[in-house]
Protein backbone atom coordinates (compact mmCIF):
# COMPACT_ATOMS: atom_id res chain seq x y z
CA UNK A 1 0.00 0.00 0.00
CA UNK A 2 1.37 3.54 -0.47
CA UNK A 3 1.10 6.20 2.11
CA UNK A 4 -0.12 9.39 2.16
CA UNK A 5 3.44 11.13 2.91
CA UNK A 6 2.53 15.47 2.76
CA UNK A 7 -0.34 17.67 1.83
CA UNK A 8 -0.03 20.43 -0.73
CA UNK A 9 -1.22 22.70 1.87
CA UNK A 10 1.97 22.44 4.13
CA UNK A 11 4.44 23.20 0.62
CA UNK A 12 6.32 25.88 0.79
CA UNK A 13 9.07 27.66 -2.00
CA UNK A 14 12.71 26.78 -0.14
CA UNK A 15 14.66 28.15 -3.08
CA UNK A 16 16.27 24.24 -2.96
CA UNK A 17 15.16 22.61 -5.77
CA UNK A 18 13.27 19.90 -3.47
CA UNK A 19 9.40 19.81 -2.69
CA UNK A 20 9.48 21.28 0.74
CA UNK A 21 6.81 20.99 3.36
CA UNK A 22 6.71 22.46 6.78
CA UNK A 23 5.60 18.83 7.95
CA UNK A 24 4.52 15.26 6.98
CA UNK A 25 1.23 14.18 6.82
CA UNK A 26 1.41 11.96 10.23
CA UNK A 27 4.26 11.63 11.79
CA UNK A 28 3.32 7.80 12.57
CA UNK A 29 3.34 7.64 8.25
CA UNK A 30 7.60 7.95 8.29
CA UNK A 31 10.63 7.36 10.31
CA UNK A 32 14.14 9.04 10.81
CA UNK A 33 17.13 7.36 10.03
CA UNK A 34 20.91 9.06 10.76
CA UNK A 35 22.33 9.81 7.12
CA UNK A 36 25.91 10.26 7.15
CA UNK A 37 26.69 10.07 3.86
CA UNK A 38 28.91 12.34 1.17
CA UNK A 39 30.52 13.49 4.10
CA UNK A 40 26.91 15.05 5.62
CA UNK A 41 25.37 14.50 8.97
CA UNK A 42 21.32 14.62 8.32
CA UNK A 43 18.38 13.28 8.99
CA UNK A 44 16.48 10.94 6.48
CA UNK A 45 12.82 10.38 6.30
CA UNK A 46 11.53 7.05 5.08
CA UNK A 47 8.21 4.99 4.50
CA UNK A 48 7.53 3.72 8.03
CA UNK A 49 5.17 1.19 6.46
CA UNK A 50 7.85 -0.24 3.89
CA UNK A 51 11.09 1.53 4.38
CA UNK A 52 10.94 3.11 1.06
CA UNK A 53 13.80 6.76 1.20
CA UNK A 54 11.23 9.65 0.85
CA UNK A 55 13.49 12.74 1.21
CA UNK A 56 15.60 14.38 4.15
CA UNK A 57 14.45 16.62 6.87
CA UNK A 58 16.33 19.66 8.06
CA UNK A 59 15.79 22.12 11.21
CA UNK A 60 15.44 25.24 8.74
CA UNK A 61 11.89 25.47 7.94
CA UNK A 62 9.22 27.77 8.21
CA UNK A 63 6.75 27.98 11.37
CA UNK A 64 5.00 26.36 12.71
CA UNK A 65 7.15 23.71 12.91
CA UNK A 66 10.81 24.84 11.69
CA UNK A 67 11.84 21.97 9.72
CA UNK A 68 11.75 21.45 5.99
CA UNK A 69 11.29 17.99 4.37
CA UNK A 70 12.47 17.83 1.27
CA UNK A 71 10.74 15.24 -0.52
CA UNK A 72 12.00 13.17 -3.71
CA UNK A 73 9.86 14.36 -6.02
CA UNK A 74 9.90 10.69 -7.27
CA UNK A 75 7.95 9.24 -3.97
CA UNK A 76 5.06 12.03 -4.78
CA UNK A 77 1.74 11.16 -6.34
CA UNK A 78 -0.85 13.55 -6.63
CA UNK A 79 -4.33 12.69 -5.64
CA UNK A 80 -6.95 15.18 -5.69
CA UNK A 81 -8.85 15.90 -2.19
CA UNK A 82 -11.49 13.41 -1.72
CA UNK A 83 -10.00 10.82 -3.42
CA UNK A 84 -8.74 7.11 -2.21
CA UNK A 85 -4.84 6.85 -2.06
CA UNK A 86 -4.06 4.41 -4.99
CA UNK A 87 -2.68 1.53 -3.41
CA UNK A 88 -0.08 -0.67 -4.04
CA UNK A 89 2.51 -2.92 -2.47
CA UNK A 90 6.26 -2.80 -2.09
CA UNK A 91 8.30 -3.91 0.68
CA UNK A 92 11.69 -3.14 1.08
CA UNK A 93 14.49 -2.62 4.06
CA UNK A 94 14.95 1.32 5.32
CA UNK A 95 18.69 1.96 4.41
CA UNK A 96 21.38 3.43 7.19
CA UNK A 97 20.47 2.93 10.99
CA UNK A 98 17.59 3.94 12.85
CA UNK A 99 17.90 7.34 14.66
CA UNK A 100 18.12 6.31 18.06
CA UNK A 101 17.82 7.32 21.35
CA UNK A 102 14.95 9.50 20.77
CA UNK A 103 11.34 9.04 21.30
CA UNK A 104 10.16 9.89 18.13
CA UNK A 105 10.77 11.47 14.90
CA UNK A 106 13.17 15.02 15.01
CA UNK A 107 10.31 17.10 14.14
Amino acid sequence: MRTTVVQSRRKFESSTGWPSFTAPFAQDHLRSINDTGYGMARTEIVCARCGAHQGHVFPDGLPPTGHRFCINSGSLEFTPNGEPSPTNSTESPPEGKPVGHRKGPPW
